[in-house]
């Protein structure tokens, strides 16, 4: 079966190119419209793989490329792109995130679903908006404002994180709590080079963390799938003991299974997913 990628690739290839509109002297400039041919592919069946390809987990380039060939593609199919991407943001600034949370204090008919965090090495002012974003949709008990009038439809939360020291998240309390809605938590890390991740791993080893120092957090009661690559194991363990309610974990190939003994079982759903 042909992978999501391949399906896209096709897409932006079988479009036609960008057309410009014809201009004069006295003209402004140039414009590009979409492409006028007719979809291979029904509307209905393209919509099912856009949806698809947001509810997985793809790169920075992988999105930003998809916007850019969408500028290639039929209007109806680039409405499609459009309309996910509304319920699928991409965050890559704190002014970006800001912007989210102010536009959801202000109106309640939210359409985001799913929100995707991208975050660079030592980029404080992301993570601290994203703590504030966190807590300002925090259950009524912690905040003024309860969960309801705050992205309703927010179930899904996907932190990538680029370079970033794992014990920085747990002790510097990235995550400080969910709403309930959020069911689903996804954390991501990519390293520049093995050495680097080796490292990271260290550092968060000669930490000390404890299950019980991390059960003092604040539970993250509505999570119940968790999923996370490129971490050490006992930081995947960390993590899995402050969602209570999980029923599916999701790991990649090279998480040390000996620190999840004892989640492995207690788990509906485990799965190690190849990177």
């Amino acid at each position: 079966m042909p992978s999501l990628k391949s399906i896209f690739r096709k897409f932006a290839k079988s479009s036609s190119t960008v057309r410009a509109l014809p201009s004069t002297s006295a003209s402004p400039p140039t414009r590009l419209s979409y492409s006028t041919l007719e979809p291979r592919l029904p509307c209905e069946l393209f919509d099912l793989v856009m949806k698809a390809f947001f509810s997985s987990e793809h790169s920075v380039a992988d999105r930003r490329n998809l916007e850019i060939a969408a500028k290639n593609m039929h209007l109806t199919q680039a409405k499609s792109i459009e309309h996910c991407g509304v319920a699928d943001p991409l965050v890559l600034s704190s002014g970006e995130l800001d912007a989210i949370l102010e536009e959801g204090m202000t109106t309640t008919t939210s359409h985001i679903q799913s929100l995707s965090i991208y975050i660079e090495e030592n980029d404080e002012l992301l993570v601290d908006s994203m703590q504030s974003f966190l807590r300002a949709v925090s259950p009524p008990d912690e905040k003024t404002l309860p969960p309801t009038t705050l992205f309703p439809s927010l179930r899904s939360l996907r932190v990538h994180y680029h370079n970033t020291p794992y014990l920085h998240i747990l002790r510097d309390s990235h995550i400080p709590s969910l709403p309930s809605q959020i069911s689903n938590l996804q954390i991501t890390f990519s390293h520049s080079s093995p050495a680097v991740a080796e490292r990271m791993t260290r550092e968060y080893e000669a930490f000390g963390f404890t299950v019980d120092v991390i059960k003092s957090n604040p539970f993250l009661k509505g999570v119940g799938t968790l999923s996370v690559h490129g971490a050490s194991g006992k930081f995947v363990k960390h993590m899995a003991a402050r969602c209570v309610n999980m029923v599916g974990l999701d790991v990649d190939q090279q998480t040390d299974l000996v620190a999840l003994k004892g989640f492995v079982s207690s788990v509906q759903s485990f799965t190690r997913t190849s990177l």
